[in-house]
Parts: C-alpha cells; sequence; structure tokens
C-alpha cells in the first residue's frame, strides 16, 4: 500500500506525498527472491507500461547476465527487434565499466553493463481514461511477456 498523503496540518507546503499511482504484478515468488514484474505508472505527462527486473540483489544481477551469455540469441532477437525497440525502450541504470568477470570486448557488453532490466512504453494521458486502456495494457504486456518470460529462465523461476 503506498501512503498517498502526509501531514500537512503544520506545514504551508501542501502539496501530496505522492502524485502518481504506481501498480505492479508481482511473480508468485516475488517474497521469497528477486523476480520479474509488470508495472504500470499513471501521473500526469508521465504514463507508462512496462516489464522486468528493477534493481535485482547481486546475485540474481549475476544468474541474469550469466544466462545473457549463455542465451546470446535470445536475448538479442527479443530486445534487438525494429518492432519491439519502436515501441519499448530500456531503461534503469547501468555501469560505465564491464562487470567485474566479464570480458569488455564482448558483443552484448552494454547489456551486460546493465544494473536494471527494464523496458517500456509511454502513453498519453487520455489513454489512462479510455474504456480500452485494460485492452492497451494487455497487448503490452503480451508483447513483454517475453522478455519476462527470459527472465524467469534466467533467474530459474515458472513464467
Amino acid at each position: 500500500m503506498f501512503r498517498i498523503q502526509r501531514d500537512t496540518r503544520f506545514s504551508k507546503e501542501k502539496t501530496p506525498y505522492k502524485t502518481w499511482i504506481g501498480l505492479r504484478f508481482f511473480h508468485e515468488r516475488f517474497k521469497e527472491t528477486d523476480t520479474p514484474v509488470f508495472y504500470a505508472h499513471i501521473a500526469r505527462g508521465d504514463c507508462f507500461v512496462g516489464a522486468g527486473v528493477w534493481h535485482p540483489q547481486a546475485p540474481a544481477l549475476k544468474r541474469i547476465r550469466e544466462y545473457m551469455l549463455s542465451n546470446p540469441r535470445s536475448w538479442e532477437k527479443m530486445t534487438r527487434d525494429p518492432a519491439f525497440t519502436k515501441k519499448f525502450r530500456v531503461g534503469g541504470s547501468a555501469l560505465v565499466r564491464p562487470p567485474r568477470g566479464f570480458d569488455p570486448e564482448h558483443a552484448l557488453i552494454e547489456d551486460l553493463k546493465r544494473k536494471d532490466f527494464v523496458f517500456s512504453t509511454k502513453l498519453k494521458d487520455a489513454a489512462v481514461t479510455d474504456p480500452n486502456f485494460l485492452q492497451q495494457c494487455h497487448q503490452h504486456y503480451d508483447e513483454l511477456s517475453a522478455i519476462v518470460d527470459w527472465l524467469c529462465g534466467a533467474l530459474e523461476l515458472e513464467f
């Protein structure tokens, strides 16, 4: 549960604590380990839907990177597809230097430097109030399900 209000009784600053809504659709094992999620963010001028793993712990991050080395073609097929890259952008933070123990000359080094593996697409504010909003989200999540499935495989989870 997100806290939506702050105590403004004695403050001149009356803006709400939080001016956006975030919805995460968790994996059934999210309490046990790092898991991929589907996400929706609703804020005036900043609406988007996405999926992936945000800030995984070191062991999970290492597993994802090693899985990427073991399955480079499947990663490239998903993330380099022109239809996918036209619609979704990668987000989150990345290392400046290659991670320790990984070849700096590897073809996927920019992906291996990632600390977050999240992909999202922007939505117009009007899309949120559209009667077909849920169907639009479902379509985006359907397109992102290959990424979530791949990340589940990397983390040895059922999709």
